[in-house]
């Protein structure tokens, strides 16, 4: 289903965008001469600094966000986000759904997902997942808000895809339990898919939670929670109170995170440690 060399083609071409560029200052050093005039200038009777034609971004402290002296060298924002534009996701998503195009219309049938072909989907997602991240970090800056906010556009869309294929999938089996001879076997299928997909879904709450820009964090309003299983929400919930910190989840208890039931995720969200780090992580959130 996924194997084919124009699908391979467009995520290295997003992973080209998305990672940072190795060694570019060293690359484009004979530039910077032209990027930054006012360090060669030759008047000798300016009594002012030479790199006052810089502008300087502050963040809300009014500290320096970036190093001016190496602006020269940032990407433009607008072309960050046209190139970007260009990635076929509209064809990505029609080829790993199994979408077909007929007489000009979109045929879409769940039924030609099988239970392997979810496993290859979700195994897509996250690494579609893993490269938003990377993005993120990339252009973390904030003179790349814009490009941040299409890139947690591209997660939000990734996981509605694949939510609203995981509901038909759903629904089309469930119905099908009742006539079906391996019912068992049928069932355990679910469970393990729905164990996939609540292990992405929560992949996708970290990866907009990762970004530094906290306007980012507007996704998290947005995406679809509505197929996620009670005891995972319980424990973005408690993860979201806590920063997202690996390490308090694992120190929580002794039990692993699978053995939890909802009321014990449901416990650690309301217990008075966790509204303690949930306290100190937002007065020591900075305020961008």
């Amino acid at each position: 289903m996924l194997g084919c060399w124009p699908l391979d083609h467009a995520l290295t071409v997003l992973s080209t965008i998305l990672n940072p560029v190795k060694a570019r200052e060293d690359f484009l050093h004979h530039l910077k001469e032209t990027a930054l005039p006012s360090q060669v200038d030759e008047d000798k009777n300016l009594s002012e600094d030479k790199n006052d034609n810089v502008w300087v971004v502050v963040d809300s402290s009014g500290e320096d966000e970036e190093d001016p002296a190496q602006l020269w060298a940032r990407f433009n924002e607008n072309d960050v986000v046209q190139i970007l534009n260009q990635v076929p996701f509209k064809e990505i998503f029609q080829h790993i759904l199994l979408i077909k195009e007929e007489d000009g219309s979109l045929n879409y049938d769940v039924s030609c997902t099988s239970h392997q072909g979810f496993m290859k989907l979700f195994a897509f997602a996250t690494h579609l997942l893993q490269l938003f991240r990377t993005g993120l970090a990339t252009y973390s800056q904030v003179r790349y808000r814009g490009a941040t906010k299409r890139i947690c556009r591209l997660l939000r869309h990734t996981v509605e895809y694949i939510t609203d294929h995981w509901q038909s999938f759903l629904s089309l089996h469930q119905y099908s339990l009742s006539h079906s001879t391996a019912m068992s076997q049928a069932v355990a299928h679910l469970e393990s898919l729905q164990v996939e997909y609540d292990q992405l879904f929560e992949k996708a709450v970290e990866t907009i939670f990762s970004s530094p820009r906290s306007g980012a964090w507007q996704f998290l309003a947005v995406i679809p929670y509505s197929s996620v299983s009670l005891s995972q929400l319980w424990k973005i919930v408690y993860k979201l109170h806590i920063g997202m910190r690996d390490e308090s989840v694992s120190t929580t208890s002794k039990e692993s995170e699978g053995d939890k039931s909802n009321q014990e995720w449901a416990d650690l969200v309301t217990h008075a440690d966790t509204r303690g780090q949930f306290h100190d992580y937002l007065v020591n959130m900075e305020e961008n």
